[in-house]
């Protein structure tokens, strides 16, 4: 029975201990949308403008070439009575050459641009990284979470606005040409 006493109060004094006792780890999170910020900021507008003129380009330069395939085309089927049977599957063969080759530069273009618009995330992402480390740094903030994976969180936990400031003062353009 003594012994029992004894274990019944070592763990009642425990269960008091822990329950009394005060945790002053702080830990201060916060949450941050990089996307926000990419479409936003200086540097990203500037590298969006220059974007969108590849694609404007790369567009213009699709459209003459399916443009020239079909005139192609139409010069081919408005010929088909005057040439001879050989003669027009040649052309025939010929034109299916240059649609193939059409579709390789059209896939091309794609990739291209497609890189270059991965290229241009990965370096505003680069120029970002070390203003939030600073940031959190200087604010004592422990862990920042992308605003796309918190589904509530209170506003004041948000520092986009401050890290969107910070890399405006910092970077005003990105020439994407150059990456």
């Amino acid at each position: 029975m003594k012994f029992f006493f004894n274990i019944k109060s070592l763990f009642i004094i425990l269960i008091l201990l822990i329950i009394t006792s005060k945790t002053y780890a702080e830990q201060y999170i916060a949450f941050i949308d990089l996307d926000f910020i990419i479409k936003n900021s200086q540097v990203g507008k500037t590298a969006f403008s220059q974007l969108e003129k590849k694609k404007k380009l790369f567009i213009n330069e699709l459209s003459k070439g399916k443009k020239n395939l079909n005139d192609m085309e139409a010069q081919i089927i408005s010929q088909k009575n005057v040439l001879d049977e050989s003669q027009y599957k040649n052309k025939i063969i010929e034109l299916r050459k240059k649609i193939n080759e059409y579709n390789v530069n059209k896939e091309n273009k794609n990739k291209e641009i497609s890189s270059y618009a991965l290229k241009f995330n990965n370096k505003i992402i680069s120029l970002v990284n070390p203003i939030i480390s600073d940031y959190s740094k200087e604010k004592a903030i422990s862990i920042i979470l992308q605003k796309k994976n918190i589904v509530i969180g209170r506003n004041d936990l948000d520092i986009t606005k401050d890290i969107l400031a910070e890399l405006d003062k910092k970077i005003k353009s990105i020439n994407l040409d150059k990456l």
